[in-house]
């Protein structure tokens, strides 16, 4: 008798990466980032000799937003696949 290889009790595994507890360590870090980059931002724009350096803090913050929103988006949607597989049973 051979082994049903997609059974309905089987969960998928997940990648460490992919974790929740990862996803919420990499949020923690983006939003670090992103005030660290802020700062940046502050400085360069108070300072009449750093004003042309501005663009690197800027896309600092510009990126970590980016992933921010990514990690929220995919802890969001995973959230919800839950929340509507308990809600049907």
């Amino acid at each position: 008798m051979r082994i049903n290889s997609n059974p309905l009790f089987r969960k998928a595994v997940t990648r460490w990466y992919d974790s929740t507890i990862a996803c919420v360590i990499f949020f923690v870090i983006m939003v670090i980032i992103a005030l660290f980059s802020w700062a940046g931002i502050d400085l360069a724009s108070g300072v009449t000799t750093y004003r042309k350096y501005v663009r690197l803090p800027w896309s600092l913050f510009g990126l970590s937003v980016v992933a921010g929103i990514s990690i929220v988006l995919r802890l969001g949607r995973r959230y919800y696949i839950r929340y509507v597989q308990t809600k049907a049973l």
